[in-house]
């Protein structure tokens, strides 16, 4: 079982970037660094009245150089929002966000001899002396710690994760408290287990907090999530692989019950629809037999 979260976490994904290898999966070669079919150019999704338009942008070498995000919301302006990216090598460096052409953020990334992503920083504007910190810790191969720092005046807000890996699980005990003139506040916990299929995608979730034990479960269908080949995504958050939303593939039903309440499930339900090459081009998201969201997918 531990090669399957080896296998899930994608150890070998920063090291095979720099050494220009290929990732060999489901009978397919697709390098890390290369461009191909199943790659998304245009991402659109329309809920309610707002409605969101993403198109990506790739280098030379197919790497993620600039996401341009178009949304309107009804009778509200219109917002542009424009991600570039810069690389040292094959690793990013830096991303800028503008909105309506002004500089928003500026996001910074170091990584270790091995490649590993070791700190994320993001500045808000030009205020230097309140960023936003993602710092990443490891033993070998595996992630053991994530602290996230949000920094407010004189306060810092703290997330701090430590992860465990346990057969076919994987568990995740997360800590949040206020930090002012040195004095902690406002702590509180929480438990997270991650049941891991075999394919690498996450089956089931055990959250545990004040509020009680929730357990959500997933379903997948057996095709490609366009996501899931999302590598500066990966590359930039090592804890990717929890997130069901990029897992290798595509969700069709998720069941959300609290286990010490008598509350129904809370059931949504994705319909998923293919061109004759097994790419994702839609997504319908479905509650209570009411359709709320589509997203639509190019390549």
């Amino acid at each position: 079982m531990k090669k399957i979260v080896l296998s899930l976490i994608g150890i070998s994904l920063l090291s095979s970037c720099l050494k220009n290898e290929d990732n060999q999966e489901g009978g397919k070669v697709f390098n890390l660094l290369s461009s191909t079919k199943e790659v998304i150019k245009d991402l659109s999704q329309t809920q309610n009245d707002r409605v969101v338009n993403k198109s990506y942008h790739y280098g030379q070498f197919g790497n993620l150089i600039k996401v341009v995000e178009n949304i309107t919301n009804g009778t509200n302006p219109p917002t542009k929002n424009v991600y570039e990216h810069y690389y040292e090598g094959f690793l990013p460096s830096r991303t800028i966000l503008f909105t309506d052409g002004r500089k928003m953020t500026e996001t910074t990334y170091q990584f270790s001899n091995s490649g590993k992503l070791i700190l994320k920083s993001e500045v808000p504007g030009e205020d230097i002396d309140n960023p936003e910190t993602d710092q990443y810790e490891y033993n070998s191969d595996f992630l053991t710690k994530h602290t996230h720092i949000h920094r407010n005046g004189q306060t810092k807000y703290y997330t701090i994760s430590n992860y465990e890996y346990v057969n076919n699980k994987i568990i995740k005990k997360t800590t949040t408290y206020t930090e002012t003139n040195n004095q902690k506040n406002n702590e509180t916990n929480a438990t997270y287990e991650y049941v891991v299929e075999a394919n690498g995608t996450i089956k089931e979730v055990t959250e545990k907090d004040s509020r009680g034990t929730l357990i959500i479960s997933y379903t997948y269908d057996d095709k490609r999530n366009p996501l899931y080949l999302d590598n500066f995504h990966k590359i930039t958050n090592p804890d990717y692989y929890l997130n069901e939303e990029y897992a290798r593939y595509n969700i069709t039903k998720e069941v959300r019950k609290y286990s010490d309440n008598s509350a129904p499930a809370f059931v949504t339900e994705y319909k998923n629809t293919y061109d004759k090459d097994n790419n994702l081009i839609s997504k319908e998201t479905i509650r209570d037999k009411i359709s709320v969201s589509i997203k639509t997918y190019s390549y």
